[in-house]
């Protein structure tokens, strides 16, 4: 793959990042609201917003694991010279 192509999927995946965190983001406040609200935690409401928020954070931390070792591969391809 070009370095040029490289660099574009690379930016493709930090605006994936970055709109993936603003969610997860939304969620962990969902979920805070809920525990401040007193929903038990154990009722289906609550259940349903845990997981949401946990398979956003995997989610993330997956996307986040590949867009370092892109970036990674791209530096070494570059050498050092990632946007020139």
């Amino acid at each position: 793959m070009s370095s040029e192509i490289q660099k574009t999927a690379l930016i493709l995946s930090a605006i994936e990042l970055a709109r993936l965190g603003e969610e997860l983001e939304t969620s962990r406040r969902e979920l805070q609201q809920l525990v401040e609200k007193g929903v038990a935690y154990e009722s289906a409401e609550m259940k349903a917003a845990l997981f949401k928020c946990q398979s956003l954070t995997l989610r993330w931390s997956t996307l986040e694991a590949a867009y370092l070792e892109k970036a990674k591969e791209l530096e070494q391809k570059d050498s050092g010279q990632f946007f020139n």
